[in-house]
């Protein structure tokens, strides 16, 4: 049973447990069991004692279910101070009354402490249980072997809308293809986007971002285009996505969208994307009619259980990666570099949607690495947020070698280690470890290879025409990944690199690159 179940497991407990304590509390007033005055004192004293314990148990219980999922040890430090303030509080009732009213108060004294030594032990041991597990490992199927309609349920299933237009909440949902040359020389990212930035109905929208990139010559072309509510089409029964007449499926996406440049070049200290590589009215223009082929099944970047409901509030925004490694085909057109054919890159499809984007979010993929054709990585490093307090959490998940390696769980993403620098050179370094392994990675690129898109970011507002926080999106994919696997026992090492052709994604509430202190 899973920690969180258990924790609602001793809710439950505790109400039937009161419940059932006050119905025999009436019955013996019913009996008139209250006669003798010292009797009826004991009696009410022992009503308001276990009543104000029930209490300070079921608080320290929230407490847990909050604390518990960032620091196992919390719940042990909890429970027990929890504990021995019922002990000794017990021991003073006792000591302080004679052996008639002791008589009622037993009962009381033995049944509070029994729940509170049994609540202990079973947060503690679920705690652990649940943070400790062993990590997963398993075989990655080959996907040329799958029935073909098995692999496309999956993939579906992955692209799955999670976006409810009838529901008044903020929500953002992504869907992403990003690709590389295999001469790494050219790179796109097209992203559709849908969203409601405040609790109205009324004010949902979508918008289209696409991006060409020379990654020898540093030259891009950026291209962001919004759409009214009743342009967007979503199916919830199938993985089906229409933004007028942008499409995006399993089979593919075309489309067509135009506007005049507002991202932002990192090489350009923020100043507007318009320069020489756009027409000379600026109008940036780029057109994609490209199919893919999925050669991985889906990847989950977190833990299972956050699939199958909504997203944690702490979270905020989640991903999968339908697929992972992707064969591209197809073309791709803009003003400024003409029309470019597709054949044999490498990328991938992603999913992502939550109820707003999180401050300090980083996000690598590698999609291949150097003579590892098959082996591929996603990592990233959040910000969970209980309350005040706020923790560092960094997941990882490895394809390696036909072995899928998962270290997502919050125990070993709040024991991992990953420190970001910035400078002209942008470095992500982590480690962290599974019970067989160290990993020990770096991910970096080149100041000016990054795009800036500002994010419109209403989730900590009440109204969305006020205070609204604007957060900024630094994307490349020129990124350098190299990541070192020591073996646990008979050290051997393996080191695997994938040079300029991996994804590094940052999301923060800095504006600009001169600004943004190290973390």
């Amino acid at each position: 049973m899973h920690f969180r179940k258990q924790i609602s497991t001793l809710y439950l407990i505790e109400v039937i447990f009161n419940v059932a304590f006050f119905i025999l509390c009436g019955l013996a007033d019913l009996k008139d069991f209250s006669r003798i005055e010292i009797i009826d004192y004991s009696y009410k004293i022992s009503v308001i004692d276990f009543s104000s314990f029930s209490i300070l148990r079921v608080g320290l219980l929230s407490i847990v279910y909050l604390c518990g999922i960032s620091r196992p040890l919390w719940p042990t430090i909890l429970l027990s101070l929890a504990t021995l303030i019922l002990v000794i509080s017990k021991a003073v009732f006792f000591f302080g009354y004679s052996p008639i009213d002791f008589f009622f108060k037993d009962i009381i004294i033995v049944t509070n402490f029994i729940f509170a030594i049994f609540e202990w032990y079973v947060v503690h041991v679920a705690n652990r249980r649940a943070h400790r597990k062993e990590d997963h490992t398993k075989f990655v199927p080959n996907v040329s072997e799958m029935d073909p309609q098995e692999k496309k349920k999956l993939i579906e299933s992955s692209n799955k809308s999670r976006f409810n237009n009838k529901k008044s909440k903020r929500f953002y949902e992504n869907y992403t293809l990003r690709a590389t040359s295999p001469d790494s020389k050219f790179a796109t990212w097209i992203n559709y986007r849908f969203f409601n930035p405040s609790k109205d109905k009324n004010s949902i929208s979508a918008e289209i971002f696409a991006i060409i990139s020379d990654l020898e010559n540093d030259e891009k072309t950026v291209v962001r285009q919004f759409f009214r509510q009743d342009q967007l089409d979503i199916s919830q029964e199938k993985f089906d996505i229409s933004i007028q007449e942008n499409k995006m499926s399993s089979n593919g996406a075309y489309g067509k969208i135009e506007e005049n440049g507002e991202a932002f070049d990192g090489s350009s200290d923020n100043e507007p994307l318009i320069n020489e590589f756009n027409s000379e009215n600026n109008q940036n223009e780029i057109t994609w009619d490209i199919s893919f082929t999925s050669t991985q099944v889906p990847l989950s970047l977190y833990e299972e259980e956050h699939y199958a409901r909504s997203v944690p509030k702490q979270l905020k925004m989640i991903s999968i990666c339908p697929s992972p490694r992707c064969d591209f085909g197809g073309s791709l057109s803009s003003n400024y570099f003409g029309e470019l054919e597709i054949d044999g890159w490498i990328g991938s499809q992603s999913h992502s949607w939550g109820s707003g984007y999180p401050t300090d979010r980083f996000f690598g993929q590698v999609c291949q690495f150097d003579s590892r054709e098959k082996n591929t990585l996603e990592i990233v490093s959040t910000t969970v947020e209980l309350g005040c307090l706020t923790k560092k959490l960094f997941l990882m998940v490895l394809r390696y070698e036909e072995k899928e390696i998962k270290l997502n769980s919050v125990y070993r993403g709040s024991h991992a280690k990953s420190e970001i620098t910035f400078g002209n050179v942008f470095n992500w370094r982590f480690q962290t470890e599974s019970n067989v392994a160290l990993f020990e990675g770096l991910l970096s690129a080149p100041r000016d290879s990054f795009i800036t898109i500002p994010l419109l970011n209403n989730t900590n507002t009440k109204n969305n025409n006020d205070n609204s926080t604007t957060r900024h999106l630094l994307l490349t994919q020129k990124a350098t990944c190299t990541l070192k696997i020591v073996e646990k026992g008979t050290e051997k090492v393996d080191i695997i690199k994938a040079n300029e052709k991996c994804f590094f994604e940052i999301i923060t509430d800095e504006f600009s690159f001169n600004e943004i202190e190290e973390i």
